[in-house]
């Protein structure tokens, strides 16, 4: 009965000016009761469409924070291999970052796997013998460690 009401409404509504109509002659009664089923009928169809189709429920904003952490966790843990390493597209982009924040600290790297960072006992001192190793490897990274390195540029990029 819920869903009659509106259309209850309009015919009541309709009902008032079409007998006001069909006595002053001005249409006779089965036009004005035929005006009348009609504006109900699509009333009703128009309701009808509404209810089958459910609002959708917002979308969750997002909110990311600036920073290297962001930008390379989401990388990390989105864009790993079948095998479960880290791709190597991945990994370059940390190693440019950290090539660019460790020149910001007095340090110099090239960016490539497997050379030295100068002067190492200060690359150690910032990012740790684990995150100089996982930069510097030529073979496959674990998301873990590569974790481990955006923590230790983080905590860089915050001194």
């Amino acid at each position: 009965m819920m869903r009659w009401r509106r259309q209850l409404t309009l015919a009541a509504i309709l009902a008032v000016p079409g007998i006001f109509l069909a006595v002053r002659g001005v249409f006779g009664a089965p036009l004005v009761l035929l005006f009348g089923v009609i504006i109900v009928a699509a009333d009703y169809l128009i309701a009808q469409e509404s209810w089958r189709v459910p609002e959708p429920w917002p979308s969750v904003p997002l909110r990311f924070r600036g920073g290297a952490r962001t930008e390379l966790a989401q990388l990390a843990w989105v864009m790993v291999n079948r095998e479960g390493f880290v791709d190597r597209g991945v990994l370059e982009r940390v190693r440019a970052l950290a090539q660019k924040e460790l020149a910001q600290h007095g340090v110099s790297w090239t960016g490539t796997p497997g050379t030295p960072m100068s002067p190492a006992p200060l690359a150690t001192q910032l990012l740790g013998p684990g995150a100089i190793a996982t930069l510097n490897s030529t073979t496959d990274v674990r998301p873990r460690a590569l974790e481990n390195v955006v923590t230790r540029l983080e905590q860089i990029r915050k001194r």
